[in-house]
């Protein structure tokens, strides 16, 4: 998805750049130009409308069962909208005779697809190595740990996430004077 995401970046900025190289260079260019259509726009709000609900939608699933590819699709959903609104934008100036308006769009939306890359990619090599859980699950498994009967203190805690998922290794405090059966007990619990 990422690589695909990258190619469609560089072909947008190898067409912006072109339009833009080609009607400063040539006014006969600028004159060939096709006039957008209105229901260009029309189309572009609905998108921007229907890409902002399901954005908000994607992230509430991705948050709730913790998953990168929900929270990928999530981002996708919200560079459509953005993108959609650069359109509107887009369109507004080239109504009103601006020819460079849609290449100067199309170089700005490479922008944000080119940070949603690198974002991704980074979010699949921290997903590949083991990374340390985030403080928050961290903090919830001591609050957990300390919860417990007869435990009465944490001497070490490593966690590590591994895509949904987080493992967590905890040395635990208890009564010296307990049976090795109750201490089991503990630790189970």
């Amino acid at each position: 998805f990422v690589f695909c995401l990258a190619y469609a970046g560089i072909e947008m900025l190898k067409g912006g750049a072109s339009v833009l190289y080609n009607g400063i260079k040539d006014p006969d260019f600028v004159r060939n130009l096709a006039q957008p259509e209105f229901s260009a726009m029309i189309i572009s709000i609905i998108t921007i409308v229907v890409k902002l609900i399901m954005t908000r939608v994607t992230f509430y699933y991705a948050k709730k069962v913790n998953s990168m590819g929900l929270y990928a699709d999530g981002k996708n959903h919200e560079l459509d909208a953005v993108t959609s609104l650069l359109i509107v934008v887009a369109l507004i100036f080239s109504f009103n005779g601006v020819w460079f308006a849609d290449a100067v769009a199309s170089l700005i939306g490479c922008g944000f697809i080119f940070k949603l890359v690198a974002e991704l990619f980074m979010m699949s090599i921290n997903g590949l190595v083991d990374k340390s859980a985030s403080t928050e699950i961290n903090e919830k498994a001591k609050e957990v740990a300390l919860s417990v009967e007869g435990v009465l203190g944490i001497s070490r805690m490593r966690s590590r996430q591994f895509g949904s998922r987080a493992f967590i290794d905890m040395e635990i405090f208890a009564d010296a004077n307990i049976t090795l059966a109750e201490a089991e007990v503990i630790t189970e619990n």
